[in-house]
């Protein structure tokens, strides 16, 4: 920038260069064909310029009529001795003719006795107009033909005042494809571009605009689903057809090997990831009834409207009672969903869950909330097609929606649920939304434990909702069909945008599956250096036995709580909640209760004080499925939760505290932050006895450099999680003395000093802090003088001691560790299988729709010779683009 500024004002001088004739004087027509001459024998002067030519010449009148007779859309200045001013083609006599080829007159011309409106990409144009009127065919003769064969969409059917180019129509649907861009927005630019002084009346052509739009993106999607070369015609169309499929999705009889149900073990290759959720930005105004019909009701990826309504109406409205503890209230807020003035509340979906396409009629209108009779409709139309064994289903309230499912399937029409019995069914929660729910669920629906979901996040749906954001202001306001056409090409766009970037994509999959794989098994072997081959046999067996029933089989990826307080208290907490809203209570504020609001303040407040604590109280690498890569600036603004706010008072003023707290908050908060030190403890003496642990297997059988590096980290790790265990109790704790200073809670938790923050036995204070020789020097001989530190002693929620079950707790704490690490391993595994079984997939699906198209040759015998023409070519050309781009996939994959 600083270079440029240099040439500021070279730049300034070549722009108002163009404001000028360009030369001393006006010159003679510079065009070298002019053959008119001035009445002194001399050329005509070059008065006339074209803005859009390249490098244009000054030319006289006529040889700026000849040179454009092709292209009337261009905008030309006229010089007035001082400056250039506007002027038209039209104006200066330019007329297109239309149904012959140049040079050729009409017998029986007709004309508009007014120029049509033409809206170009640079602007509005007036331009005169000759139709012909001597073909024999009749359907030469319809003016909308001779525009549509000139590349102008005609605004209306019989006698057209206004026309579209296609250029200005494609523009607009790239526009909007890819950003919130509204038809007014584009109509008031196109304004401007054609004159923004004020000075001269430009049309209104806004109506017009919607109207061809919606036409050229609907013919689009027709064309591009080969409906054009169905013998039976368009109104044949069966419901789905027209929209895109995933290619890397598993397609019997398109992209599977003829034997992949032969081996059992490996058919969860085979599976069908599905992603369901609801959008309620998408909605929709009561505008009264609406006479404007669909143009292709259910063709796409919308539901077929008419048939969903009537089948809702069918189904009982059931309130479905949730046993989750989870801070999730989707299920509650179903039918709560304010709805005042919206005849539409938002939409469901479902989408292939790791691609991201949506599902052919795949999307549905919400009307009242997240209904359970909504989303089986919605869901039931997107596996119609489906023809694999097995479905594992992403929903973010899963474990309350599969209950009593194929009993509510038994309620729908044959034609809808048949297929539904026909498949094994698995349910998983997202990983970004597993954390609200409640204790029971956080295994059984995880996908980080259970096989064959291999790095699925589940999230890719709230990816999608995140692109249509921009639209829904403007959605909200359009006609019921005109709204389901418009989103129809959005999730079309959508859904190209993923096939078309589909090899980059499986490109980064695979070279992040392969460097999480390694590094995955590296961190498995390390940790499996501390346990014996007996134990590593009965955790395997462990894990067998919970995969085959993940709700009833003990769980080895949990250890046994000491009290499960935290969990407990929040489940009070909104219990009380509920009550409290039951009782006519206003608790809630912008749709968050008080314990939301805390509970997310406290969180906010951990990752403040402790940037990148996530990275050890999660997954690594489920953290990276959710990360944007962007860094974020400090926030420098108070959380102000109760214990924060002072206490302190004078005569004149009350505390703080007392004046924007009320006592219930301030008591939801000393609960909230019991629970997070005791969770905070178990956390801290679990990553002591695995430091333990490791450390002394470490110590006994590692040799060799690269063993020892490797076995330290994973050592420096588990110090790493006891530092941020002890800072989260701290936190806690100082809270909890601002709360509630002479508090019960005293009895139970203590100030936390690194002292403290050691192993329950003497031989436990063996770690890898210094050398052998000074440990050795400051441990006292004989346990007569050792006192194990206070967070190993029993507390008044738990007269257990902590460090006695009936496993040895050290054992736990690894098997808990040692069988996250193989799932780990094994999701990284099944990851590395799983997309380059993708990537085959997509290559087979691109090599079948190529031949697709083939097939579609000389389909419609009865059509015209230039359309069958048409329809040939269009073939050959979808059928070469689909066999590139197997080939640049095939390319990039290679090696």
């Amino acid at each position: 920038v600083e270079r440029w500024l240099e040439h500021r004002t070279s730049y300034l001088d070549e722009f108002l260069r163009h404001d000028g004739y360009d030369r001393p004087n006006v010159v003679s027509c510079e065009d070298p064909a002019c053959s008119g001459t001035s009445p002194n024998g001399e050329r005509e002067p070059g008065q006339f310029c074209c803005l859009d030519c390249f490098q244009p010449p000054r030319l006289c009148q006529d040889c700026m009529l000849r040179t454009h007779a092709h292209h009337p859309l261009h905008r030309i200045q006229k010089w007035s001795g001082t400056n250039w001013e506007h002027t038209t083609l039209q104006q200066i006599g330019l007329v297109v003719r239309l149904g012959h080829a140049p040079g050729w007159e009409c017998s029986v011309p007709h004309a508009y006795e007014h120029p049509i409106t033409i809206l170009h990409t640079n602007g509005f144009h007036e331009v005169s107009v000759i139709f012909c009127g001597c073909a024999l065919d009749g359907n030469d003769l319809l003016k909308r033909n001779q525009l549509l064969r000139a590349r102008w969409f005609p605004a209306s059917q019989d006698k057209p005042q206004t026309a579209f180019t296609f250029d200005v129509l494609e523009l607009f649907h790239q526009i909007t494809s890819v950003s919130g861009y509204s038809a007014h927005q584009y109509h008031a630019a196109l304004q401007n571009l054609t004159d923004n002084s004020g000075t001269r009346r430009v049309p209104k052509r806004y109506d017009d605009l919607g109207y061809c739009t919606r036409y050229y993106r609907h013919l689009h999607m027709l064309k591009r689903a080969g409906r054009a070369h169905d013998p039976d015609g368009v109104a044949a169309t069966k419901e789905g057809s027209v929209a895109l499929q995933c290619p890397a999705c598993p397609h019997p009889d398109i992209n599977l090997p003829p034997e992949w149900k032969d081996d059992a073990t490996k058919l969860w290759m085979f599976t069908l990831f599905l992603a369901i959720d609801a959008n309620f930005r998408l909605k929709l105004k009561d505008r009264g009834d609406s006479k404007d019909p669909e143009l292709g009701s259910g063709w796409a990826y919308f539901v077929e409207h008419q048939a969903y309504l009537a089948e809702l109406a069918k189904q009982p409205d059931l309130l479905e009672k949730s046993d989750c503890d989870s801070t999730h209230r989707a299920i509650e807020r179903a039918h709560l969903k304010s709805h005042k003035g919206y005849t539409v509340t938002g939409v469901g979906a479902v989408i292939c869950g790791r691609h991201g396409l949506i599902r052919p009629n795949g999307v549905g209108d919400l009307q009242v909330g997240e209904r359970y009779s909504n989303m089986d409709y919605i869901f039931l139309s997107s596996i119609i097609s489906a023809s694999v064994a097995v479905i594992l289903i992403s929903y973010d309230i899963a474990c309350q929606w599969s209950k009593n499912i194929a009993q509510r399937m038994e309620s729908y029409p044959i034609n809808l649920a048949a297929n539904f019995f026909t498949f094994i069914l698995r349910y998983v929660i997202p990983k970004f939304h597993l954390p609200a729910h409640g204790p029971k669920c956080q295994c059984p629906y995880s996908l980080n434990y259970l096989e064959g979901c291999a790095r699925l996040d589940g999230e890719g749906i709230e990816r999608g909702w995140a692109h249509l954001g921009p639209y829904s202001s403007s959605h909200k306001e359009k006609t019921a069909a005109n709204r389901h056409d418009s989103m129809d090409d959005l999730f079309g766009s959508w859904n190209w945008r993923k096939i078309k970037e589909m090899g980059t994509t499986m490109t980064n999959k695979l070279i992040t599956a392969l460097q999480g794989m390694a590094k995955q098994e590296a961190a498995f072997l390390s940790l499996s250096e501390a346990s014996t081959e007996a134990q590593q046999s009965d955790w395997l067996h462990m894990i067998t036995v919970w995969q085959q029933d993940p709700l009833h089989a003990p769980n080895p990826f949990q250890e046994p709580e000491e009290v499960e307080l935290q969990s407990n208290i929040r489940r009070d907490l909104d219990q009380q909640e509920v009550l409290e809203r039951a009782q006519g209570q206003n608790i809630d504020v912008n749709d968050v209760s008080p314990v939301q609001f805390l509970d997310r303040g406290i969180t906010l407040e951990i990752e403040i004080h402790m940037p990148g604590v996530q990275e050890l109280v999660q997954d690594a690498d489920d953290l990276l499925d959710h990360s944007d890569d962007v860094e974020v600036p400090p926030i420098l603004l108070k959380l102000l939760l109760p214990s924060h706010l002072s206490t302190t008072s004078t005569p004149e003023q009350p505390s703080e505290r007392s004046r924007f707290a009320t006592g219930s908050l301030c008591d939801k908060e000393a609960k909230l932050r019991e629970g997070h030190a005791a969770a905070a403890l178990t956390s801290l003496r679990r990553a002591i006895r695995c430091k333990i642990k490791v450390y002394k297997s470490k110590k006994a059988n590692v040799r060799g450099i690269r063993d020892n590096t490797r076995a330290g980290t994973v050592v420096a790790q588990y110090q790493q999680k006891i530092s941020v265990a002890a800072d989260i109790y701290r936190l806690a704790y100082n809270s909890l003395h601002s709360l509630d200073p002479g508090g019960e809670w005293l009895e139970s938790y203590k100030p936390l000093h690194p002292a403290d923050c050691t192993g329950p036995q003497l031989q436990d204070q063996d770690d890898d802090q210094g050398t052998s020789a000074h440990r050795h020097r400051q441990r006292r001989l004989g346990d007569g003088n050792f006192v194990a530190s206070w967070i190993w002693q029993p507390s008044r929620s738990n007269k257990r001691r902590p460090n006695q079950s009936e496993e040895g707790d050290d054992d736990i704490a690894m098997r808990v560790d040692w069988v996250k690490a193989y799932s780990r391993k094994q999701r990284w595994i099944e990851e590395k299988e799983l997309v380059v079984e993708e990537m085959r997939r997509v290559l087979a699906f691109y090599d079948w729709k190529s031949e697709w198209w083939l097939q579609r040759l000389d389909q419609r015998e009865q059509a015209s010779h230039v359309v069958r023409a048409g329809l040939d070519a269009y073939c050959h050309k979808q059928s070469n683009m689909w066999k590139t781009m197997a080939q640049q996939c095939a390319t990039m994959w290679t090696g």
